[in-house]
């Protein structure tokens, strides 16, 4: 590694110093996700961006692709003002991309939680059992607002509702939580109005 490291030339090191701290963070975060500890959470930040880059996975992205590229270049001797040329492209573009991507993430979030009230009426499968009388949520799968998403649930009736079984959304409390009822009930109230 010493060896490598020592035949590196400047502008080979400068991108070498750019890419391994922040694919290694890369690395680390991802880990991070797998495992559950939510560091992820807790180390990304966000600025009113123009250029959709400034937050922490963008950054990462920007220095870990520019770096990568940039020493690619130079090992097939692209001169060094073309190589920084190029580690900048695929930097911006990369970093682009990934702050992209958390943003519609981010709204694709803040879009369920404000058009919850447009899953009332429609039907659900339990996906983790409905425990009774409110006591807990379980979760239940259901398509609205064009994809299939899994949402907390409770319920009021007197027993659990078990996975697998289909239930229609009544309403929403104040918790964001998805009110709901066993199908085969809601309908037969409803056939006898």
């Amino acid at each position: 590694m010493a060896e490598w490291w020592a035949s590196l030339t400047l502008i080979q090191k400068i991108f070498m110093y750019a890419a391994i701290p922040s694919s290694s963070m890369i690395i680390l975060i991802g880990l991070s996700s797998v495992i559950g500890l939510g560091v992820e959470e807790i180390i990304d930040f966000d600025f009113d961006d123009p250029f959709e880059l400034l937050n922490l996975k963008g950054l990462l992205a920007f220095f870990s692709i520019g770096g990568i590229i940039g020493y690619l270049l130079t090992t097939y001797n692209i001169p060094g003002i073309l190589a920084i040329a190029g580690a900048l492209a695929s930097g911006t573009l990369a970093g682009k991309t990934v702050s992209k991507i958390i943003s519609s993430m981010r709204s694709s979030e803040i879009d369920a939680k404000l058009n919850l009230n447009n899953a009332i009426g429609k039907k659900g499968k339990v996906y983790l059992t409905i425990p009774p009388n409110g006591e807990d949520f379980g979760k239940i799968l259901i398509q609205f607002g064009g994809r299939l998403r899994e949402l907390n649930a409770v319920s009021n009736c007197p027993s659990e509702i078990k996975t697998d079984d289909e239930v229609i959304v009544i309403d929403v409390n104040k918790n964001d939580m998805l009110i709901v009822e066993p199908a085969t009930n809601y309908i037969k109230e409803k056939d006898f109005e």
